[in-house]
């Protein structure tokens, strides 16, 4: 499926090929919803310098403090090939 593709128009209104043409649209609508949340896999995640860090004061937080948390998690969802 091509992404210039056309979603199909309704040309009738008779029950039977207005119930076929709106499932033609829900079907090329999820595939390419699920063409779109497929990961290009060109991504990869890294962090450099970190301290790691699990909790952080969100009133408080200073910018460093915010850093280490992030990267303690982006950390944390590559040991667990959530991510790149």
């Amino acid at each position: 499926m091509s992404r210039g593709e056309q979603l199909p128009r309704i040309t009738s209104v008779e029950p039977v090929e207005l119930l076929r043409q709106l499932n033609s649209m829900v079907d090329l609508l999820n595939r390419r919803l699920a063409s779109a949340e497929q990961p290009s896999g060109k991504e990869f995640w890294d962090v450099a310098n970190l301290t790691r860090s699990t909790t952080m004061d969100a009133s408080s937080a200073t910018t460093d403090e915010v850093r280490d948390c992030l990267g303690t998690l982006i950390s944390d969802m590559k040991t667990r090939g959530i991510i790149r």
